[in-house]
């Protein structure tokens, strides 16, 4: 097996790939039986089952949720039948992992543009535009997508020390931070591993607390409520439009270390503004970024492409906030597309670290998938971080977005990810943080 495939098992281990057939006209399983009679991916086989109906298709994925593929015809007992089994996979048998092509020889009764924004689905092709090489690629997509899901559930991390519990002083002291400005700015370099080019600037925040200083993303298990949570990021923005503008204005010289990252970046890089998620009302946080970013750039004199939004979190149980409920779902997705309309980036945190949907992230769209930090550190000599963030730069490369290892600390760790083909890197090797008054200090790079 490759040093890049995210699955770690030999080979000779490892079962069929379970894969549904879901039509009500038994030709086509005739059909894509004998094209694909000889097909295999990653060393093993492919076994087709067969579906006449969505009450047999659901019937089957209840019984067998290992099936990696479903090939869903749209129209079979109504005109609607594929459409309705493909909210009860996601919704009534809660199965996000297995991967949903729809086909159909009708297009007019669920046209593509619609179907692909309102079902979360993996692929949508008309039936005669399926020749026996494109199905056959459609399956190895399918199953390859299937792949990279399933290593990110199945590795097995030590479990994440208990959240603490929300402190009321943790919310006054940062609300007391925010009306004072008191709360301490830092930037790292976020690296270009190929092109040894800065790429973006992270901001990374830290709060005033009685023992010390919190870091950002800390706040999200801390925090009761969302109320601080719309001024906080309005003034983040800011500060990141003020770094912006700086490097616009006298290109900074980038404190890192190595010449890879004291490489001047060009055009100017995005400057990185972490995002809180809460795990209740992250709709409502979602949907007021478009209009604070659009403030903050106008205040600021600044093109959309300054910016960059990290958006990140933590649920109450330590995992990941990539698997919304279908309300904030949508909100997000929404929100992205405006964001994006506007000319951000934007870049998903923490993947990696809880329950993700392959249909989720396609919907939402990012730019960059950042590998949780706790994947990163060590990644070179642990089997199981090794998968997971295989992984991860795999499932981004399928989404067609870019990669980016966060905590890089070690020449071993950055020769690994280099090797597995990740897109960017951030850490103390590649470049310490900084506090950005030095940062805006700086001497112009010569």
């Amino acid at each position: 097996m490759s040093p890049s495939s995210p699955m770690p098992e030999p080979l000779s281990t490892l079962p069929p790939w379970q894969v549904l057939l879901v039509d009500d006209e038994p030709a086509v399983h005739d059909v894509t039986r004998l094209v694909l009679r000889d097909l295999s991916f990653g060393g093993r086989p492919v076994v087709f089952h067969s579906a006449y109906s969505g009450e047999q298709c659901l019937a089957h994925l209840s019984a067998h949720p290992d099936t990696a593929l479903v090939l869903l015809d749209v129209v079979m007992e109504t005109d609607q039948a594929g459409l309705e089994v493909v909210h009860r996979i996601r919704r009534e048998l809660r199965n996000a992992d297995v991967q949903i092509v729809l086909r159909t020889g009708h297009p007019g009764m669920a046209p593509e543009a619609e179907v692909v924004l309102d079902y979360e689905i993996n692929g949508y092709f008309v039936k005669t535009e399926l020749t026996a090489r494109k199905l056959a690629s459609v399956v190895i997509a399918g199953l390859r997508s299937y792949q990279y899901v399933r290593a990110l559930q199945q590795a097995h991390l030590p479990p994440p020390a208990a959240a603490p519990t929300h402190d009321p002083r943790t919310e006054e002291d940062v609300a007391r931070a925010l009306r004072e400005r008191r709360y301490r700015l830092q930037a790292q370099c976020q690296v270009d591993l190929a092109r040894g080019t800065v790429a973006a600037v992270a901001l990374l925040p830290e709060w005033p607390q009685a023992d010390g200083w919190l870091p950002h993303a800390a706040l999200a298990t801390r925090l009761r409520g969302t109320a601080l949570l719309e001024p906080m990021h309005a003034a983040l923005l800011r500060d990141a439009c003020a770094l912006a503008g700086a490097w616009r204005a006298a290109p900074l010289r980038p404190r890192a270390a190595g010449e890879a990252a004291a490489a001047a970046a060009e055009p100017p890089p995005r400057i990185s503004v972490p995002v809180l998620l809460p795990a209740a009302g992250a709709g409502a946080i979602l949907q007021a970024l478009p209009e604070q970013v659009r403030q903050a750039l106008d205040e600021a004199g600044l093109p959309a492409g300054a910016l960059d939004l990290l958006l990140s979190g933590h649920l109450p149980d330590g995992s990941g906030a990539w698997d919304m409920p279908g309300g904030d779902a949508e909100t997000a997705r929404l929100a992205c597309s405006r964001l994006r309309d506007q000319g951000v980036t934007i870049t998903l945190g923490d993947v990696g670290s809880g329950p993700i949907s392959l249909a989720h992230l396609r919907r939402l769209q990012p730019d960059r998938m950042q590998i949780a930090r706790s994947h990163v550190d060590g990644v070179a000599a642990d089997p199981e971080r090794s998968a997971i963030a295989r992984a991860v730069i795999a499932l981004a490369h399928t989404l067609g977005v870019q990669s980016l290892a966060d905590g890089i600390a070690s020449a071993a760790d950055l020769e690994f990810f280099k090797w597995e083909g990740c897109d960017q890197g951030q850490g103390d090797l590649l470049g310490p943080p900084c506090p950005v008054a030095e940062w805006l200090h700086a001497p112009p790079a010569g």
